[in-house]
């Protein structure tokens, strides 16, 4: 049984050599730790740049959702107007509640501003200037 254990090391340790050479592992060795050591000091650069960051994530996202509202109050406008046509009250409550959501979701940049502004100086300021 033992003779068995030691044949199997053996031929474990000669697969592995056959696999690797002891070159390609000191490479191998030598780009994890560049890794490790670009990995962790990362952060210590990006965290300069965290308020532009998300500054410009919350401007793209207000951005998108003034897009999304400009469209649901044309939507809603055009809803509104056949209901009037067809003398519907379910038809004319439900576009002036799409109309109200749709004024809200364009006016998410303006809302964020002000509670931002009221919060004091440790906010993200969203950028203004987010082109999509």
């Amino acid at each position: 049984m033992l003779a068995k254990l030691q044949q199997k090391k053996e031929t474990l340790k000669f697969k592995a050599q056959t696999f690797f050479s002891p070159k390609e592992v000191v490479q191998i060795t030598q780009a994890i730790m560049a890794a490790g050591i670009t990995l962790t000091s990362v952060p210590m650069f990006a965290m300069a740049g965290a308020d532009a960051m998300f500054g410009m994530l919350i401007g793209y996202v207000c951005k998108i959702f003034f897009y999304i509202g400009t469209i649901l109050l044309v939507w809603a406008v055009g809803q509104l107007v056949l209901s009037f046509k067809n003398e519907d009250a379910d038809s004319k409550s439900r576009a002036v509640m799409v109309l109200v959501c749709a004024v809200l979701l364009m006016s998410i940049g303006s809302i964020y501003d002000a509670v931002a502004g009221q919060m004091g100086g440790d906010t993200v300021n969203r950028s203004t200037n987010v082109s999509l």
